[in-house]
C-alpha cells in the first residue's frame, strides 16, 4: 500500500512540474520588422499560432537582440499593447532565453 501512495506522489509531482520556469508562454523571435511606417519596427515573434510584434525588451531582460541569430526561442509573459496601431503589437513584461 505504501508503494502505491509513494508512486502516486511521484507521478503527481512529475506531471505537475512546469518546464517553462513559471512563464505564461513560450515563443520564437524570428526576425526584424523592417517596414517603414508610423507603427512599424521592432521584432516579430510567434506565440502559439499568432505572429505578433514587440518594439522593446522588458527592463532587466538578459536576451540580447542587438545581433541575433534567428530564430531565438524564449519564455515570456506579455500583454496586448493599447492603444493598438496595426493590431499585432504586444508589450513583453518578462522574457528569458530557453536553454
Amino acid at each position: 500500500m505504501n508503494r502505491i501512495i509513494y508512486l502516486c506522489v511521484i507521478v503527481a509531482w512529475m506531471t505537475g512540474c512546469r518546464k517553462d520556469h513559471g512563464f505564461d508562454n513560450s515563443g520564437t523571435i524570428f526576425g526584424f520588422d523592417y517596414r517603414k511606417c508610423m507603427c512599424c519596427g521592432g521584432w516579430f515573434i510567434k506565440i502559439d499560432q499568432d505572429t505578433l510584434r514587440f518594439d522593446r525588451l522588458p527592463e532587466g531582460c538578459t536576451v540580447d537582440l542587438n545581433d541575433p541569430v534567428f530564430p531565438v526561442e524564449v519564455y515570456l509573459d506579455w500583454q496586448p499593447k493599447d492603444p493598438k496601431c496595426l493590431g499585432d503589437e504586444i508589450i513583453i513584461t518578462r522574457m528569458e532565453l530557453k536553454k
